[in-house]
């Protein structure tokens, strides 16, 4: 709605202004200035002269009244204002201050009329015609805007009808008249001025348009010959600039037709783009990255006339008529008009033979560096001071175990990569290279890989005119290799040197060029004395000669080892020697000197000679020894000899396998771990085992070998006898047996006592069961249970005389037999006792164990079944025996053993034991033989009364390994 109105009034003021613009109003304006003004001295002053006359009209009316004399003076002081208008209408600059004092003037003018119309309105009529056609003229005689026309027009027709309104009564038809008329008049001429004003601007405008067309025309003229004129200068130095290019320039239309070109492109291409000159383009070869040639869709100008910009281009191998062939790199570009329209390409063809062939010489010079760098593991490096930018080669990355150019290296992770106690030096080297111009350092690295290595660096300084550091350059070489060959020589040198052997060199002459301290200690010459004399020095008169025979010889390719010989030391003792002769080659393969390792094997010959006759007496001893003799290696891994005697098979030369020769594989393991115990203790080796005799049967030996030390107290052999006591201990098995024997027996009668004891004890139950006073007496309780505990120590003997073994029992099968006769024992009638047993399997107690433990489930399962049912009919009762934890006691050499943490438990889910119960104070027999048999075994006794009853004892076995390695040796002899 605001915006239908703005525009609305935007509509009346152009109408208002008869469609002329600001400016266009203001030239109008500007331009009739001057004849505005003649004008409007003119017909103002013809207005003038009507309001003056106008007097006659008012003394008509008004006399000589006061009335008449104030028109008088009112007219005369409109009249002076006039007056002084008109002249002041000389001294105006524009039409901004004529405008306003017109205005001012018509108001004035039209303010004075309603003022002496308003004197008398009885007679009214003929000046306010006078005054409308004054208005009238003023109206249509005064050029003035037409805004400031209308608003004049309305006040003084506002004004004349507010004066003619109480004239209506006088004369109602001669008022409305003169009142209809003046609205005509106002309105007519409103109009007229409206028309006026229209005709003049529109013939301004016209003769405006006139000038302006006419000038605008001159000036196109003007500007097409200038234009002319700069296209020509335009088209000549677009000409003499492409001749100028070292490239060849040229543009084609979108047929790729050529339009303009300079010469460098006319001689490659005839008047078509490469792509469409199907006549030429055989010239022209392009390659891509795989190898392949490029089709002429994906050239340059074919991709150009697309749309595309191809920018660098591709590089063209161009063939002449004549076969020779150059380099070229083509670019092209789409050239387009301001709607974007594709109106041809423009083609740049570049040649790079020399470039081409000055990449392939730098690829290869590039080449030739990183191949000569990595083979001498040196790298260089350039750093710009001002940029701080750091250049590292290929190499110089593998040197620090990195990838080449995985990332841009800087100073500061330079830094990061050398050895931490060496930072600081190479910091401070690099700072001060850049006041001295270079350093020369070793330092070390730490790869990434973590690997230490060690570099050398060498650098140089660039400076700029002002002697300001702005580069520094330098090579980093991996030395590590070198390094250790160095501390390898002289490692090599110190141990020749500190080397107890004599090593010296000579030269092909017999010239002794080098001399060791071993040297000095062997012969007795030091360096001075015989460096540049003869070797044949050393040689005892007896001996000339013999070293140059051993020189000639190596010249021969032979290899001259440990050979044995006399040598005279500077004090004249001869000594013995083992000396080893070598040949000393040049860098160039030639030989050039012979090295001598000699070593002195006096104190050797005279100890072999001391050794030999020790043999020849050992050998007599071991002749008149009826005892077999044997002598091992220090770990016995090896049995240098054995002299069996018949017993046992002779060994003359080592013998590694003597082990599986002489000793039975079951009993290897045993043999072996009293032979380690020996050799750790270095003490003597003692033992009675089974052996493979020489006739291939089984016998027992009697071993006891003692080590043989040196002066360290290191282990140099054992030396050993054994003695035959296979019937020894053939008797001592039959004895064994007979005991064994006798053993079972005892078991058996001490079983067959107990039972007999428990079947009196059952007759005096039955005797005391018949009298019915005292069916129910502790008497007969006591004998029950007597008799009971009885049956558990007969069960025991009888499980030992079933057995194998003598000494122990397999207690789970006990427990299972014994709880199932007193199960049998307790429940009658209806009565319906689950019993659960949970046993550890291959459970062995010997009787010190088994007896207490035996007695001790007796107690408890019986008062279960006594006591824990009363008023029930069904009831469980369980019992477990299982391993806790294993520990160790004492080792010996003959005898090992292990520590069994056990746990018994009996439970049942009967009724429970009152809370009042107190083991510590119990009186009852059972718990405290129960009780007493658990500090018997060292035990612990704990009871838990939740959901019925639970006993639980812990108690430890002692378990000998040996003597079930005993067993198995007595079983394999059997």
């Amino acid at each position: 709605m605001g915006y239908e109105k703005m525009n609305s009034v935007r509509g009346i003021q152009k109408w208002l202004a008869f469609g002329l613009s600001a400016e266009q109003e203001d030239r109008f304006r500007q331009a009739n200035f001057g004849e505005d003004i003649s004008q409007a001295r003119i017909f103002i002053f013809l207005v003038l002269l009507p309001f003056v006359a106008l007097l006659v009209n008012d003394y008509g009316f008004l006399g000589f009244s006061g009335k008449f004399y104030a028109l008088l003076a009112l007219r005369l002081v409109f009249t002076a204002y006039t007056v002084l208008f008109l002249k002041s209408l000389k001294e105006l600059s524009n039409y901004h201050s004529y405008d306003r004092a017109v205005f001012f003037w018509v108001l004035f003018f039209a303010l004075a009329n309603i003022a002496i119309n308003s004197t008398r309105p009885e007679n009214f009529v003929a000046h306010t015609i006078v005054t409308v056609l004054a208005v009238f003229i003023i109206v249509l005689a005064i050029p003035n805007r037409f805004t400031n026309q209308v608003i004049m027009a309305l006040v003084y027709t506002i004004g004349q009808t507010l004066i003619i309104v109480p004239g209506l009564r006088v004369s109602p038809q001669a008022s409305f008249v003169v009142l209809l008329s003046m609205l005509m008049v106002n309105a007519i001429a409103v109009i007229s001025s409206w028309l006026l004003h229209f005709w003049r601007r529109r013939e301004f405008l016209t003769r405006e348009e006139i000038q302006k067309s006419r000038v605008e025309t001159e000036i196109q003229l003007i500007e097409r010959k200038k234009a002319e004129e700069a296209l020509r200068e335009s088209e000549a130095l677009l000409f003499a600039f492409l001749e100028q290019l070292p490239v060849g320039t040229g543009l084609f239309d979108p047929q790729g037709r050529r339009l303009i070109s300079n010469s460098l492109l006319s001689d490659l291409v005839s008047g078509s783009i490469p792509s469409r000159d199907s006549e030429n383009s055989w010239r022209w070869r392009t390659w891509g990255a795989d190898g392949h040639l490029i089709p002429q869709s994906e050239w340059p100008g074919a991709r150009a006339l697309k749309g595309e910009n191809v920018t660098p281009g591709l590089d063209f191998l161009y063939t002449f008529d004549g076969g020779l062939e150059i380099w070229t790199r083509v670019s092209s570009v789409p050239f387009r008009n301001k709607s974007g329209e594709i109106k041809g390409i423009i083609t740049v063809i570049q040649d790079i033979d020399k470039q081409k062939q000055a990449e392939e010489a730098l690829k290869r010079s590039e080449k030739g560096l990183a191949e000569a760098q990595r083979i001498s593991h040196l790298g260089n490096w350039d750093r710009n001071l001002a940029t701080d930018k750091l250049y590292w080669s290929d190499e110089l990355y593998r040197i620090f175990g990195l990838k080449p150019q995985e990332f841009e290296m800087t100073y500061d992770t330079f830094l990061d990569y050398v050895h931490p106690e060496d930072r600081d030096y190479v910091d401070k080297a690099v700072k001060k290279a850049l006041n001295e111009g270079s350093f020369d350092i070793n330092y070390r690295i730490v790869s990434a890989n973590g690997e230490e290595r060690v570099v050398h660096s060498q650098s140089k300084v660039v400076f700029s005119e002002k002697n300001t550091p702005v580069r520094i350059r330098g090579i980093i070489q991996d030395i590590t290799e070198h390094i250790k060959g160095e501390e390898k020589i002289q490692h090599l040198a110190n141990v020749v040197e500190s080397s107890d052997d004599s090593i010296f060199s000579q030269s092909l002459k017999g010239i002794v060029t080098s001399w060791n301290k071993g040297a000095e200690q062997v012969y007795g010459y030091s360096a001075e004395e015989i460096l540049g004399k003869n070797v044949s020095t050393l040689e005892p008169e007896n001996l000339k000669g013999e070293i140059k025979k051993l020189i000639e010889r190596v010249k021969n390719n032979e290899k001259i080892r440990y050979y044995e010989t006399l040598r005279l030391r500077k004090d004249g003792t001869l000594i013995n020697v083992s000396v080893t002769l070598s040949p000393v080659f040049s860098s160039s393969g030639e030989l050039m000197a012979v090295s001598t390792i000699a070593r002195d094997i006096t104190e050797r010959k005279r100890a072999d000679e001391v050794l030999r006759k020790s043999e020849e007496r050992f050998r007599a001893l071991v002749t008149a020894s009826s005892e077999v003799i044997y002598r091992m290696s220090p770990d016995w891994r090896c049995m240098n000899r054995l002299c069996g005697r018949g017993f046992l098979s002779d060994t003359e030369n080592l013998n590694p396998t003597w082990l599986q020769e002489y000793i039975l594989p079951e009993d290897q393991p045993y043999v072996t771990a009293v032979i380690n115990e020996a050799i750790r203790t270095k003490s003597i080796f003692e033992l009675e085992h089974r052996v493979r005799q020489a006739d291939g049967s089984i016998g027992w030996t009697s071993s006891r070998a003692v080590p043989l030390l040196d002066k360290n107290g290191e282990i140099i052999e054992w030396f050993g006898a054994s003695s035959d006591i296979t019937e020894r201990k053939q008797a001592e098995e039959a004895l064994a047996k007979m005991d064994i024997a006798r053993q079972k027996e005892i078991h058996h009668r001490i079983k067959n006592n107990l039972q007999v004891i428990s079947s009196l004890l059952d007759l005096t139950a039955e005797r005391f069961n018949n009298r019915g006073c005292i069916q129910d007496s502790e008497v007969l309780k006591a004998f029950r249970e007597s008799q009971d505990r009885v049956i558990s120590m007969a069960l025991i003997h009888e499980e030992l005389y079933k057995g194998e073994g003598f000494e122990t029992l397999n207690f789970s099968s006990y427990i299972e037999e014994l709880a199932e006769n007193l199960l049998q024992t307790y429940v009658v009638g209806n009565l319906d006792i689950n019993l659960k047993m949970n046993l550890e399997e291959n459970a062995f107690f010997d009787m010190d164990t088994a007896v207490p433990l035996g007695m001790i489930v007796n107690e408890l399962v019986s008062n279960s079944l006594k006591h824990a049912f009363p008023d029930r009919k069904e009831g469980e009762i369980r019992i477990e025996l299982y391993k806790e934890e294993n520990g160790e006691c004492t080792k010996s050499i003959n005898e090992d053993c292990k520590i069994t943490n056990f746990v018994l438990t009996v439970s049942d889910n009967g009724v429970g034991i009152p809370e009042k119960f107190d083991m510590e104070s119990i009186d009852t027999l059972g718990m405290q033989l129960v009780t007493s048999l658990v500090d018997q075994l060292d035990g612990e006794l704990e009871l838990k009364r939740d959901n019925g009853t639970e006993f639980s004892v812990r108690f430890t076995v002692t378990d000998r390994d040996n003597q079930s390695s005993a067993q198995g040796i007595k079983q394999s002899i059997e």
